[in-house]
């Protein structure tokens, strides 16, 4: 359940924060998926922004991996997070347990129909928010359903671990 950091990934985290992190110094937002692996990797990526002073870090549970069938998708309670992550805004988050894991049983995939409207709200969230430039920290799969049907098409490729790709969206894309 809920899978954390191997060794490689603290490594391909390091990496990515001497590669990002001064570019990203000023950002005022860190959205994270609510899943371990992603929060420790944002931390990883971005130590410079942990704590810092005008920075808010908020976890989000729409912006979360594609669920069902890998016991790595399930996440654990929010009071475990809390305790783990005390830099982290789990405000947001409504339920103590995990409302996705078991929604398609724990042998069906999200279906990327229900990730796309998941991501829907994602972005209408992001939408609302006040600041002009945010860091979101999330999965690959999640990112294959969503990026393709914005509006890159022709385009889109998979996401290494630890890639940054920069992107500009307007309520046209949604």
């Amino acid at each position: 359940e809920d899978a954390h950091l191997s060794a490689g990934g603290i490594e391909q985290c390091c990496k990515a924060a001497e590669e990002y992190g001064d570019v990203l110094s000023g950002v005022p937002l860190v959205v994270v998926s609510i899943m371990n692996r992603c929060m420790q990797t944002a931390q990883q990526c971005f130590p410079g922004l942990v704590n810092k002073e005008g920075v808010k870090w908020m976890a989000n549970e729409d912006c979360r991996e594609q669920t069902g069938n890998h016991p790595c998708d399930r996440r654990v309670n929010t009071t475990k997070y809390r305790e783990a992550f005390p830099h982290m805004d789990f405000s947001d988050i409504a339920a103590e347990e995990d409302p996705l894991y078991w929604k398609y049983g724990n042998e069906v995939r999200e279906p990327d129909d229900a990730c796309f409207d998941r991501c829907k709200v994602f972005l209408e969230w992001v939408s609302k928010r006040p600041e002009k430039e945010i860091i979101v920290c999330t999965h690959s799969a999640i990112l294959g359903v969503l990026i393709p049907r914005l509006c890159l098409k022709d385009t889109f490729r998979g996401f290494r671990n630890c890639e940054l790709r920069s992107y500009i969206l307007s309520s046209n894309d949604m």
